[in-house]
């Protein structure tokens, strides 16, 4: 578009960045403040993560049928799969937020994964913590070699910190984990935005 002012383009990308920045922003905040009659000690998302997702899959939906309903001059079946592949990823997310619940308990966490799978991991066989600040997770592995992730999202993330300091210490923790584990613990849970 040869014709559009230079400022154009600048103004779109910074209304988009303030708009993601809001978005990311509440969904921190949200994560914070426990949801209805969540029982104490239970982990569990936020409702802005559903409603986010939601919103995400129903968007790409509606451009999946329309870009198959009403094609461009120039269709290719691939557009219509790739909004539906949009969509497609969306869908884990909201399933997700109803499935993998988490709950502080004296001996253990206790947790649910996506794909069903119930167990109680024990304080005392916790091997290794680590985060992931790319999967925004913190990385626990027990003694008889599971692994659970518990995601950065969770509500009640700074009780789970000061939790896992004091029962699970004993634990390998890199440097960089601790430091995330310490200041989550102290209501300073790690960035949801990049």
């Amino acid at each position: 578009m040869p014709n559009q002012p230079w400022w154009q383009p600048v103004a779109q990308h910074a209304v988009w960045l303030l708009v993601m920045s809001a978005v990311m922003a509440w969904l921190a905040k949200s994560r914070l403040q426990p949801r209805g009659k969540v029982p104490a000690g239970e982990m569990v998302y936020p409702a802005s993560m559903l409603i986010i997702s939601l919103v995400c899959v129903v968007v790409f939906a509606a451009i999946t049928v329309l870009s198959w309903v009403y094609p461009a001059p120039n269709f290719s079946v691939f557009v219509t799969l790739f909004f539906a592949g949009f969509t497609l990823l969306g869908v884990p997310l909201v399933v997700e937020y109803f499935r993998v619940r988490f709950r502080l308990e004296l001996n253990g966490l206790r947790y649910q994964t996506l794909f069903g799978r119930r167990g109680v991991l024990p304080w005392s066989q916790v091997t290794a913590i680590r985060f992931s600040p790319t999967a925004k997770w913190f990385r626990l592995a027990g003694q008889q070699g599971e692994v659970i992730r518990v995601s950065a999202m969770m509500i009640r993330l700074p009780e789970f910190a000061q939790v896992l300091l004091q029962r699970a210490g004993h634990a390998k923790i890199d440097a960089m984990s601790r430091e995330v584990l310490e200041a989550t613990a102290a209501g300073n849970p790690p960035s949801v935005w990049g």
